[in-house]
C-alpha cells in the first residue's frame, strides 16, 4: 500500500530551519575598557556605542556587556575568558585605548571562548575622544565580519590618522583633469576624421551618494557643462552615473575648406568608475553619449580619463 506524504512535513520543515538558524546564534560579550587614555564616563559611552553597533551588525546574536564597571586598569584575560563561559558567552570582545604622544591607540580582540582562539586582532589610531563614535562604529563592522578594521574605511568614516577629515559633514570641494577621445556618429560634411581629442577641467561639490559641478570642455568644440553623478559606493572602488547638459559649439569644416561652428544645446549621459575614492588624490575612468542638439544633430562616444588632484 503506497503511503501518502504526512501534511505536517512543510511545518516540520520549517521548525527545523528555525532551530538551525537559532542553533548558530552566538552570544557576544563585550569587556570593559582598558587603559589609561579614557575616563570611565568616556569608557561607558565607548561601550555602549560598540554593544549597540554590534548588535546592528550581527542581529541573529546577542551581545551584552560582560562586566558593570566600565574601566578596568588591566586585562585579566584568563579570568575574563572565566567569565564569559560561566555567564554562557561564546565569543568575547577585548577593547583597550591608551596614548601615545598626541594620538589614542585603540586595540581590539576577539576570542573564542570554549577553545581560546584567537579570531580578530587590530589597532587603530585615533586622533582625539570625540572620534571614537566613528571607531566603535568600524571597529564592530570588523568583529562582525572579523576583517581587519581598515577594510571598513568608507567617505564619511575615514578618521584624520587615516590622512582625511574624521568626517565629511557637508559636500567637500573637488576638480578634476580628464582627457580622451571623441567618436563622431554618423558624422557629416567634408571632415573625413571620425575621432577627436578631447579633454575637460571640472570644479564642484562631492557628497557620499552624488557629485555635482560645472566642466569646461574641448569636444571638437568648447563646451560649457553642468553636471551631477549618482555614487553608488563610498568605498575605493566607486561605480557612478550621471549626466551632463549645457551649451556645444561644435567645429566642423565647410565644403571649402574652412571651418566653423555650429552651437546647440548639448546632453549627455555617462558612467565610469572613481578608483582610489577614500584618498585625496583619485583616478576616474568615464564614457559618454553625447548630443548637441543643433541643426547637424551631432552625436558622439565619449571615453577619458582623469584624476581628482
Amino acid at each position: 500500500m503506497t503511503r501518502l506524504p504526512s501534511r505536517r512535513s512543510p511545518w516540520a520543515f520549517a521548525l527545523l530551519v528555525a532551530f538551525s538558524i537559532s542553533a548558530t546564534a552566538a552570544r557576544v560579550g563585550v569587556a570593559p575598557f582598558s587603559g589609561a587614555a579614557l575616563s570611565p564616563e568616556e569608557a561607558r559611552v565607548a561601550r555602549s556605542l560598540l554593544v549597540h553597533d554590534l548588535q546592528k551588525a550581527r542581529p541573529n546574536d546577542l551581545v551584552v556587556e560582560l562586566r558593570p564597571e566600565p574601566l578596568l586598569e588591566r586585562v585579566p584575560v584568563l579570568e575574563l575568558l572565566n567569565e564569559a563561559r560561566g555567564a554562557g558567552v561564546d565569543e568575547l570582545v577585548l577593547i583597550s585605548a591608551d596614548r601615545l604622544g598626541d594620538k589614542l591607540m585603540v586595540q581590539v580582540r576577539l576570542l573564542e571562548t570554549a577553545g581560546e582562539q584567537n579570531l580578530l586582532t587590530d589597532a587603530l589610531p585615533v586622533a582625539a575622544v570625540e572620534d571614537l563614535d566613528v571607531v566603535m562604529e568600524r571597529v564592530a563592522e570588523a568583529l562582525a565580519t572579523r576583517q581587519p578594521v581598515s577594510e571598513s574605511r568608507q567617505v564619511g568614516r575615514v578618521l584624520e590618522k587615516e590622512g582625511l577629515n574624521t568626517r565629511r559633514r557637508s559636500a567637500i570641494r573637488q576638480s578634476a583633469i580628464q582627457a580622451g577621445y571623441q567618436w563622431e556618429i554618423g558624422g557629416e560634411g567634408d571632415d573625413d576624421t571620425q575621432r577627436h581629442f578631447v579633454a575637460s577641467l571640472s570644479s564642484g561639490m562631492e557628497e557620499r551618494a552624488f557629485d555635482a559641478g560645472w566642466s569646461l570642455s574641448w569636444r571638437n568644440g568648447p563646451a560649457l557643462l553642468l553636471y551631477s553623478d549618482w555614487l553608488m559606493r563610498p568605498r575605493d572602488l566607486c561605480p557612478f552615473v550621471g549626466g551632463a547638459a549645457g551649451f556645444h559649439w561644435f567645429r566642423f569644416q565647410e565644403k571649402a575648406g574652412d571651418y566653423d561652428l555650429d552651437d546647440g544645446f548639448h546632453t549627455s549621459a555617462r558612467a565610469g568608475l572613481i578608483l582610489y575614492r577614500t584618498y585625496e588624490f583619485q583616478i576616474v575612468l568615464q564614457t559618454e553619449y553625447a548630443v548637441t542638439w543643433n541643426q547637424r544633430q551631432d552625436r558622439a562616444w565619449l571615453f577619458s580619463l582623469g584624476i581628482r588632484p
